[in-house]
């Protein structure tokens, strides 16, 4: 794929979004992402490429910020009534940051996986503020404001059915992914959406990508290295708590820290309840994501 067909996605298919999403977006990605495309990576659990280009938020790279963050979800899914596939700079992330898929009453976001994470990392907003009735002006500057100045993607490059879950290989497949994104981009610290991508019941999925990745002659040349990603602390007082994961990897003299937490879809179900309050409190133990909290407060805070 080229860089002009890229540029023109949002004018093809999604025309009432271009020119706001022209603010938030870097519509002219690197090259090196461009060209690692493969659309094999989106139907086979084999092919090890990247299957989407990720959200690059347009101040990302130019806008002065020391602490940049990296929001790494799990999964593509088909068979959506709005979009088929979760086309290259991400859109659906596009429509929740104009506040394009609000709910006709008002209520809240249509995306509760997205609304979720907001809550939970919202530098400008604590979660027990986040509720109706909604200020969506300050909502609409603040998500703005996020998603312009950090990067997004889904580790899973399969796009999976409808109805299905990815597999351990489609976890240990989408970190080869996301090692091409991160050595590029350089982000200082990851927050991942679900931490099946860390270890599902019968693999370790991070630690097996990042074993595969470290024999590779492209890490050996970039000096690469890992520490295991390792069980943290339970969260969560409503439903069955889930245990957080961390871990660290260094790629060409930078490191990343990587922070995992419960999915933020999870509203019952299987007994599992995304509780923003509870995550917002560990993610401040983390001295990286309080950093990049107080740069965000600095640069971009609010008044009036």
């Amino acid at each position: 794929m080229d860089n002009l067909k890229y540029k023109s996605l949002f004018k093809e298919k999604y025309s009432a979004l271009e020119q706001e999403a022209e603010d938030l977006v870097n519509l002219n990605p690197p090259d090196e992402l461009i060209s690692a495309i493969t659309e094999a990576a989106r139907d086979s659990k084999t092919v090890r490429g990247l299957g989407y280009l990720p959200w690059v938020g347009k101040n990302y790279t130019t806008g002065g910020m020391q602490n940049k963050v990296f929001f790494v979800a799990e999964s593509h899914y088909a068979g959506n009534s709005n979009w088929n596939y979760y086309d290259y700079a991400c859109v659906r992330l596009a429509e929740f940051a104009l506040n394009k898929d609000l709910k006709r009453d008002q209520s809240e976001d249509d995306n509760l996986a997205y609304a979720n994470l907001l809550k939970a990392i919202n530098p400008f907003s604590s979660p027990e503020n986040d509720r109706p009735p909604y200020d969506w002006e300050k909502k609409l500057r603040e998500k703005k404001q996020i998603f312009a100045n950090t990067v997004f993607m889904n580790v899973c490059q399969r796009c999976v059915p409808a109805g299905s879950r990815p597999d351990p290989e489609d976890f240990i497949n989408g970190w080869h992914a996301w090692f091409k994104v991160a050595k590029l981009l350089k982000p200082t610290l990851c927050v991942c959406d679900g931490v099946a991508s860390a270890k599902t019941r019968s693999r370790h999925c991070f630690n097996e990508a990042m074993a595969q990745i470290q024999a590779s002659p492209d890490a050996t040349a970039l000096n690469f290295s890992y520490e295991k990603s390792l069980e943290g602390e339970l969260i969560g007082k409503k439903g069955t708590p889930v245990r957080a994961h961390t871990a660290r990897v260094s790629i060409d003299g930078n490191p990343i820290e990587i922070v995992w937490m419960m999915h933020t879809s999870l509203n019952g179900r299987f007994g599992l309840y995304f509780e923003p309050e509870e995550w917002r409190k560990y993610l401040e133990k983390q001295p990286l994501f309080k950093a990049w909290e107080r740069e965000m407060k600095d640069k971009f805070s609010y008044r009036g």
